[in-house]
């Protein structure tokens, strides 16, 4: 028996690599990096700059936007 050759069923094209354009790469990381930069600054000022609102609603029994209703006993 002959084997047959499988030399043409062995070969693959080559792909090409894929295209990566530069300047849509770039406006990804800044938006990527101002959305970061936006989350930590508001972070800081939720934390650092302004957390007397913070103390106010954790005192709060109930927090109403602009009221703080307070638990009768």
């Amino acid at each position: 028996m002959k084997k047959r050759s499988n030399q043409s069923a062995n070969r693959r094209t080559p792909k090409a690599p894929p295209i990566l354009i530069q300047w849509r790469f770039g406006l990804v990381c800044v938006f990527i990096s101002l959305a970061l930069v936006a989350l930590v600054a508001r972070a800081a000022f939720i934390q650092v700059i302004e957390p007397d609102r913070l103390r106010h609603e954790g005192t709060c029994a109930q927090y109403v936007p602009n009221r703080c209703i307070q638990r009768v006993a």
